[in-house]
């Protein structure tokens, strides 16, 4: 069952990433149009941090509602996350 269960994870290695101690599930896509410069100049500046364009936005997500949750009780993994960004 659980050797089942790993086959399955190595066919999806995109399902979940632990990360800095929590689990976030990535399961849902989103599509985002941009300017090709712009694209252009993100990847240089990625590739220059060691990171991914994915992994930025990602980030940016994270903090945007963060930043404009309102009155939303927050999951504590995403609080602190945000928080070992800075």
């Amino acid at each position: 069952m659980i050797q089942q269960a790993l086959r399955r994870q190595a066919r999806r290695p995109w399902k979940s990433i632990h990360t800095t101690g929590f689990m976030e599930n990535r399961t849902a896509r989103l599509t985002v149009l941009i300017d090709p410069d712009k694209k252009k100049l993100l990847e240089e500046i990625c590739s220059a941090k060691d990171l991914t364009p994915s992994q930025v936005v990602r980030q940016l997500i994270r903090q945007y509602i963060v930043d404009n949750a309102g009155g939303r009780v927050l999951p504590e993994w995403l609080l602190s996350n945000v928080a070992n960004a800075d």
